[in-house]
């Protein structure tokens, strides 16, 4: 029996996408993404995604720059695979995700020419509405705006003392602590999220070191 690309897609849990070495997206599973433009307010029509860079899904500023460089690492056998949980919150729902990105290999090719990425929901809780994360998102600092860490979703507190390290906190003690109500978010990484990502590149440069040895 033989599948085609398209049929396996469908077949995936999440949001399932083949991307290019441009890193723009060249197949997408229909049924779910359609789901998931519906549930999340894009209305019956479809957003049209293939030929478009995935990297437009992510902020302007760090976070479109840190994961242009973590996927560019999977074609560049700098890394086995990248894998992100992270938070994906709605304004009335928490939400739990993974991020798997995996290489493509082709049998005869000594490249890797496309990625497998997928975006998976792994759990989902209701609670009281936080309008924060109702509210466009930059990432840029600009007055009026929030920090919050694109991974965990927590937010940047002003520590007590001006010199003293960055706080940061869920969504809902920011606003039980008196927090107004921002304008737009502004996101980043927090740096316990940041480390992690580091200590994932680290992972990635001993992998490269192995398979370097091994050929």
């Amino acid at each position: 029996m033989k599948l085609d690309i398209q049929t396996l897609l469908e077949s995936m849990d999440g949001i399932a996408l083949i991307i290019d070495r441009e890193l723009r997206i060249q197949c997408v599973g229909q049924r779910n993404w359609q789901s998931f433009w519906e549930e999340n307010g894009g209305g019956p029509v479809e957003a049209p995604l293939s030929g478009r860079p995935i990297t437009d899904s992510f902020t302007v500023g760090p976070v479109r720059d840190t994961f242009r460089k973590l996927l560019l690492e999977l074609f560049e056998h700098k890394r086995a695979l990248l894998h992100v949980d992270y938070r994906c919150d709605a304004p009335d729902e928490m939400r739990w995700m993974r991020l798997c990105v995996t290489p493509i290999v082709t049998s005869g090719e000594s490249k890797v020419q496309y990625l497998l990425y997928q975006s998976i929901l792994l759990d989902s809780q209701p609670r009281a509405r936080l309008g924060l994360f109702d509210l466009p998102a930059t990432g840029l600092q600009r007055p009026g705006s929030l920090r919050i860490c694109c991974v965990c979703a927590k937010v940047a507190a002003s520590p007590a003392d001006a010199a003293g390290p960055q706080r940061w906190i869920d969504a809902d003690e920011y606003y039980a602590r008196g927090g107004q109500e921002p304008t737009m978010l502004s996101h980043g990484f927090c740096e316990q999220c940041a480390s992690k990502l580091l200590a994932d590149d680290r992972a990635a440069t001993q992998w490269a070191a192995t398979q370097s040895q091994s050929t």
